[in-house]
């Protein structure tokens, strides 16, 4: 009899224990999981967009939509640009400023990301390097990296000058920090050259 109610124990904490392992497990696949969706959910709302006049949301709810496509051929690297750069839509890609989200040839486009996640690529562009920028309507801009530096942002402003055709791309620094935060941003110029 005691035999028995040991092994009724036994069986309960083991189907507790496994049940506590499966949660875990669910748990930790779900922001890599929610992560890979948005990213399908975005490129499928970029390629909509290109076929519609219409602002297409990755999905129901969001408050951004796909602007442009950011292409560096050296390292292979491809992202869809969002609008706005607010933090939940910093959270599922880079985004572009508002006043400086079209390509024109007579103003600035200006893209900021993390620097952990999708802009965490920043750190292998060089100088010369040639970025594509592409927006819905199929319009392609080249420019090539001029200039790098790293601001304070408590110190200094960044300096965006409103009749540069130029590419500004602003993330956080340092890439690899013992601990996170801090006001320094990294900060790359590309000139437009088509």
């Amino acid at each position: 009899m005691l035999a028995l109610k040991l092994l009724r124990m036994l069986d309960v904490k083991t189907s507790l224990i496994t049940t506590l392992a499966l949660g875990l497990i669910a748990h930790s696949a779900w922001l890599p999981t929610k992560a890979w969706l948005s990213s399908q959910l975005i490129s499928y709302s970029w390629h909509q967009s290109k076929h519609s006049t219409q602002q297409i949301m990755p999905w129901p709810w969001a408050d951004t939509h796909p602007v442009a496509k950011m292409t560096i051929a050296r390292l292979n690297k491809q992202l869809i640009i969002l609008q706005g750069v607010d933090p939940t839509t910093l959270a599922f890609s880079a985004g572009a400023m508002h006043q400086y989200s079209h390509l024109t040839h007579s103003k600035p486009f200006v893209i900021a990301g993390h620097k952990d996640s999708h802009f965490s690529f920043l750190q292998e562009l060089h100088m010369k390097d040639i970025i594509s920028l592409t927006n819905k309507e199929g319009k392609n801009q080249l420019y090539q990296v001029e200039h790098m530096e790293i601001i304070d942002s408590e110190e200094q402003t960044l300096q965006i000058i409103e009749q540069d055709p130029s590419l500004i791309l602003i993330t956080c620094y340092p890439f690899n920090p013992l601990v996170s935060g801090g006001s320094l941003r990294y900060v790359i110029t590309a000139k437009l050259i088509s």
